[in-house]
């Protein structure tokens, strides 16, 4: 029997190419702003680029480890809002506040260039609020060869005290062991964040002592943290960091756990419901983590791992949605199990004679949903074990997904794998 995939279930659109806006200047007087603006957000939309309420669209951002679909959607969007701004003087007028919602520096010179840029059209702006008002997410995607200096530090600063909406911070895509991070003007640029009251979203790549000198500047008012620590150093290993509060955290990303379990130790997230933990070594996982999820993991309801532990099952006794590598399903154990999971996702080679075998038990009985992240070039939906599976799930009520490729995964799009002739 035949597979039939159902595309883009999700609400979420993955653009593959830029959106035309076509409108003759006699007719688009006839519209308000207020559409105009609408069409503008929606045609230049960026997945996951600006959100802060958490759930899959962050968990679906966290997969772009090095910032490749990312980029390449923020130069699309650039592209289609430098033509917005040509097409005429209302639409320049219009389009101004887009072209400085997002900006991305990727050396010391060009913050330098940002900073001269919004000093301009600071000194020429017609209109009520400057450019950097309407500066939302700033990202610093730094060589970690380039040199660092005091001009750049001041560029930066510059930067942050002319955006005083910014919601989103992230160096998540520097390159790896920025050493840059390590100047002390680089850090006191950064300084200037503890006065952004709107600041929602943090991402940051460096060392352990740099996250300390800047986090409890903005833990207060956080809500989603993003933390990738450079190659580890003795001194990093050592050192005692500050104690944070994070009263309105709702999802904590930390890519290589074992790197920064100092700084796990003295985290309070209180209200914490998305956990995603990127690490080579799982072995790790069970102590590094366990100290954390017992103050923090009474509440978490989604969890990213790269892989099982028993005290996942002790600790996390809420959670609904689970993401964890396909051949580590082998491994649960089904006493463990919460009866509370709904999805589970699963990416990599998949094992679907120990998925089958977990459907088909009692387990499981609240499942609703089990998700697959495969990659670009797949053969292997059609055959006879997938067939029983999705047959099984059909029986049990369960939905099947499948997200294909990075661009796919990193957005947030997922379609609907049936078997053929069904109806949904």
């Amino acid at each position: 029997m035949a597979l039939a995939i159902i595309t883009n279930r999700d609400s979420n659109v993955c653009r593959t190419s830029p959106i035309v806006i076509s409108s003759p200047v006699s007719k688009h007087k006839q519209l308000p702003n207020e559409i105009w603006l609408e069409i503008f957000s929606y045609a230049t939309f960026i997945p996951g680029a600006f959100t802060c309420n958490g759930g899959s669209a962050i968990t679906s951002y966290a997969r772009d480890d090095y910032g490749i679909s990312l980029h390449r959607r923020f130069r699309e969007s650039m592209d289609l809002k430098l033509t917005i701004c040509l097409v005429c003087r209302i639409w320049r007028s219009l389009g101004i506040e887009y072209l400085f919602q997002y900006l991305l520096v990727t050396s010391g010179d060009q913050a330098v260039r940002v900073a001269a840029a919004l000093e301009h059209h600071n000194s020429t702006s017609e209109k009520a609020h400057e450019p950097g008002w309407w500066t939302a997410r700033l990202d610093l995607a730094l060589d970690g060869t380039h040199v660092w200096t005091n001009k750049h530090s001041r560029a930066l600063t510059y930067i942050f005290r002319n955006c005083q909406k910014l919601a989103v911070v992230s160096t998540a895509f520097c390159s790896p062991c920025p050493r840059f991070t390590q100047a002390p003007s680089f850090a006191r640029a950064f300084s200037e964040l503890a006065t952004h009251q709107g600041l929602r979203r943090l991402e940051l790549m460096g060392s352990i002592a740099f996250f300390d000198a800047v986090i409890p500047l903005v833990s207060a008012r956080l809500e989603v943290l993003w933390l990738r620590p450079s190659s580890p150093c003795v001194a990093d290993a050592r050192k005692r960091v500050q104690k944070c509060q994070f009263p309105r955290l709702h999802s904590f990303i930390l890519s290589s756990a074992t790197q920064a379990s100092n700084l796990l130790a003295s985290f309070e997230m209180p209200f914490l419901e998305t956990l995603v933990v990127q690490d080579t070594e799982p072995a790790e996982l069970p102590h590094v983590l366990r100290g954390f999820l017992e103050r923090n993991g009474h509440r978490m309801r989604r969890f990213v791992a790269s892989g099982w532990f028993s005290a996942f099952a002790e600790l996390c006794c809420s959670i609904t949605d689970y993401e964890l590598p396909s051949n580590a399903v082998a491994t649960l154990s089904r006493s463990g199990l919460h009866s509370s999971i709904k999805s589970l996702t699963l990416s990599g080679q998949k094992d679907l004679a120990s998925l089958l075998e977990l459907v088909a038990g009692d387990a499981l009985p609240t499942l609703e949903l089990v998700r697959f992240l495969l990659p670009f070039q797949y053969r292997d939906l059609a055959t006879p074990l997938a067939e029983q599976f999705l047959l099984m799930c059909k029986r049990c009520g369960i939905c099947v997904e499948i997200s294909v490729g990075g661009d796919e995964q990193t957005a947030d799009v997922w379609h609907c794998l049936v078997m053929s002739g069904d109806v949904l």
